[in-house]
């Protein structure tokens, strides 16, 4: 029975041919999709690590400026805050 149906359908040999060329393009097409998306994802992650490593950089130097600004401000304001004239012997 499948085989007089198969007879009277006549089925087209090319487009069978021309799906399997497509399939192959598809396939060659994929797998360069897929290793320029690797290449991406590398630069991506290289890129991230340097941001990372630069905000560290740049965190640590505010914490030093930060800390000498902090340590400067305690030394203005003790010396100001100093009860003893700076010149004992001078008269008015």
């Amino acid at each position: 029975m499948l085989e007089d149906e198969l007879a009277v359908m006549k089925p087209d040999l090319a487009s069978i041919d021309a799906f399997r060329t497509k399939e192959a393009e598809y396939e060659a097409r994929a797998g360069e999709l897929r290793g320029v998306t690797e290449s991406r994802d590398a630069t991506r992650g290289e890129y991230d690590d340097l941001r990372k490593r630069r905000l560290d950089e740049f965190m640590s130097g505010f914490n030093v400026i930060s800390l000498r600004l902090k340590e400067m401000y305690q030394m203005i304001t003790l010396v100001n805050h100093n009860p003893e004239p700076k010149f004992p012997n001078a008269r008015p």
